[in-house]
């Protein structure tokens, strides 16, 4: 197994956790998962989010509206070994600079990688542990999607429709990239659609998740007739679409999520 956590706004700060393979060696140097329980939160669900109204002169409570899921806290507990004490420093500072940033963790076993967003949301204090030769820390990281994502995949759309296979087993919400140039764009499944109407040169870039519409550049470009944005569910999808002038190129971009 092996953990990378990526600032989003520097992704050369990240660093990159590998599994600790055979008996512990504290000459081996190097980052490294802590032998015993590396990480936590990460392969179980994240907890339900539900309010319940007790049954007035009755037994339990009713059924609620509905089903959510709390954030997700991950728990990633590592050490960097061989380290002198000026070394030790220095890793401590690149430990540190991970807090007060969005965060991108992955987690790479035999399923795959997994991805989901985060921030370090309690202090940090690695520690130097002389007998053993190594500076150990624990990074606990809230992640406000409780949602695992796989590698983004594009799919063009052919004869006014584009499909996409959620191979995991949660919701995910696509994004449709629209070449230019393009004034309407509409995109429908079992009844939901998504109109868009501007005047994109350059095309549109409409993603569900937030609903804004930006041009290739990120600005904003043309606004959202329909917004009855949707979720693409586990299994095959196929989204009807279309765009003014006809025959504009279109493609969905999404990645599988896993609960």
């Amino acid at each position: 197994m092996r953990v990378t956590i990526t600032p989003v706004d520097r992704p050369q700060d990240g660093v990159i956790l590998g599994g600790l393979r055979g008996a512990y060696n504290p000459a081996l140097p190097g980052w490294f998962l802590q032998p015993d329980n590396p990480i936590s939160g990460w392969f179980g669900t994240a907890s339900p989010r539900v309010d319940l109204s007790p049954v007035p002169q009755g037994d339990g409570a009713y059924w609620p509206a509905q089903l959510l899921s709390e954030h997700r806290i991950v728990t990633i507990r590592g050490l960097v070994r061989g380290v002198s004490t000026i070394e030790a420093a220095a890793e401590r500072a690149t430990l540190n600079a991970l807090a007060g940033r969005r965060l991108t963790v992955c987690v790479e076993d035999a399923g795959g990688p997994r991805f989901a967003d985060g921030f370090v949301s309690a202090a940090l204090d690695p520690t130097v542990r002389v007998l053993q030769n190594g500076l150990w820390f624990s990074l606990i990281i809230t992640c406000p999607d409780p949602n695992k994502y796989g590698l983004p995949v594009d799919v063009p759309a052919v004869g006014g429709a584009v499909g996409f296979d959620n191979a995991g087993n949660a919701p995910t919400w696509p994004t449709f990239v629209v070449g230019g140039p393009v004034t309407a764009f509409t995109a429908a499944i079992d009844g939901q659609v998504v109109s868009w109407a501007g005047n994109a040169p350059s095309g549109v870039v409409i993603d569900t998740y937030d609903g804004v519409p930006l041009d290739p550049a990120g600005n904003p470009a043309g606004v959202l007739v329909d917004d009855d944005v949707f979720q693409l569910p586990p299994g095959a999808s196929s989204v009807a679409v279309t765009t003014t002038p006809a025959g504009v190129p279109v493609s969905l971009r999404a990645r599988a999520a896993w609960r």
